[in-house]
């Protein structure tokens, strides 16, 4: 059960020929209730932009932003915290220098942002992307970036009971229950990624266009999962063997792989996308224990190898639209303990909308039509089968 409010506030103002700032202001309110956990958030968000030309050929664009959030979390019976009232900051600070050299037809883009939190050091996360225009028909671009994860609550305060084993079958010496809990760390650090990547988008004619990118990512200090000491305790006057998951930040990996997105707009009232996604993924733990393969299976299997999907939008009428989508989703083997591997998906989509005027919208849309219910994905904190359904629901847009 999820309610919640949000209200924005936002500012512009043009203060010259070439000079525009923007202010953002965002209150959110959250009330979140579920069997794991129940949760109360506040948050509350203060951006500042300003975009310029100082010089000939120089996009400026600096800011900052603010984020102030207070949590109130209430344990249940899967997960808990031991203070459940919550403070955090995120501060950061941006600037980026957008370069034409029209001779060469080149663009360069540099720029940086500095952030800190609550939870981790204040980090920095620098970016270099240039992109080459030889002909109205080619783009060819380039970038180099540094990413950071801020820690969240969970990994850094939180007790979660993962699973419980039967007696024996963890080991033949532990002749009642175990308990596997997921520990988090105050000491849990910022996740990095260093990333590389490039592509070029070719419109050999007005109607076709074909967009092709390559990318290598780097990642440090990513989450891991490290044994700690077993210990019995006793719950009812009935004994419990407590095995603790502690979260720490010792895996290393990369990353590789390509995208590719085909648009075909075949007639006037016709558009066709197909698109497609390779990922090839490598992750090692720097402090290897009994169970690496199974606890990395966690993470390295939460993407798929291979995604593709073809997309069709035509328009029946002036007043009358339809979108038809059929996807492909590999399988992901998840070797965790007691976890089914996520089979392999094909599935569709739709959404029929009609506009009696322009400002309102009607449609139908449809979700996951090709099967009642699908597996899809095996949260880590939580390794169990998550279904989900086939929708059928109308919705009302208004535009004002």
């Amino acid at each position: 059960n999820l309610n919640g409010t949000t209200l924005g506030f936002r500012w512009s103002q043009i203060t010259g020929l070439n000079s525009e700032f923007n202010v953002n202001v965002n209150y959110d309110y959250s009330d979140r209730k579920e069997l794991k956990f129940s949760e109360k958030r506040d948050t509350f968000d203060l951006d500042f932009q300003h975009k310029m030309m100082p010089i000939d050929n120089h996009e400026l664009v600096w800011g900052a932003g603010y984020r102030l959030s207070y949590n109130d979390f209430i344990s249940g019976g899967f997960i808990s915290i031991e203070d459940p009232e919550e403070k955090m900051e995120i501060w950061n600070f941006f600037i980026q220098d957008e370069i034409d050299f029209p001779e060469v037809d080149v663009t360069v883009t540099l720029g940086t942002k500095i952030e800190g939190n609550s939870y981790a050091d204040t980090e920095l996360q620098p970016s270099l992307r240039a992109r080459w225009v030889p002909s109205e028909q080619l783009t060819w671009w380039w970038a180099i970036s540094r990413a950071t994860r801020t820690p969240s609550r969970i990994e850094t305060s939180s007790v979660t009971n993962v699973d419980i084993i039967p007696p024996f079958a963890l080991d033949a010496g532990i002749p009642f229950p175990t308990l596997v809990q997921l520990q988090g760390q105050e000491s849990y650090k910022t996740e990095k990624v260093d990333t590389y990547e490039s592509g070029l988008r070719w419109m050999p004619t007005s109607e076709l266009a074909l967009d092709v990118s390559f990318f290598y990512n780097d990642y440090t200090q990513l989450r891991s999962y490290a044994i700690g000491t077993p210990s019995v305790q006793f719950i009812d006057d009935h004994p419990l063997m407590i095995v603790p998951l502690l979260l720490e930040n010792n895996v290393v990996g990369k990353t590789k792989g390509a995208e590719l997105l085909l648009t075909w707009q075949a007639s006037f009232n016709a558009k066709f996308r197909f698109s497609y996604s390779l990922l090839d993924e490598k992750l090692k733990d720097t402090q290897p224990n009994a169970y690496n393969d199974s606890l990395l299976s966690l993470v390295e299997d939460r993407s798929p190898n291979n995604q593709a999907s073809l997309w069709g939008s035509f328009d029946l009428s002036s007043e009358v639209e339809l979108d038809v989508r059929l996807f492909y989703v590999d399988e992901r083997p998840f070797q965790f303990v007691n976890t089914e591997p996520v089979r392999s998906n094909l599935n569709a989509d739709f959404r029929l909308a009609w506009y009696p005027s322009n400002t309102v919208e009607l449609s139908l849309v449809g979700r996951n039509l090709l099967y009642s219910s699908r597996q899809e994905f095996v949260i880590e904190t939580w390794p169990a089968a998550s279904q989900i359904e086939r929708s059928v629901f109308a919705k009302i847009k208004l535009d004002w």
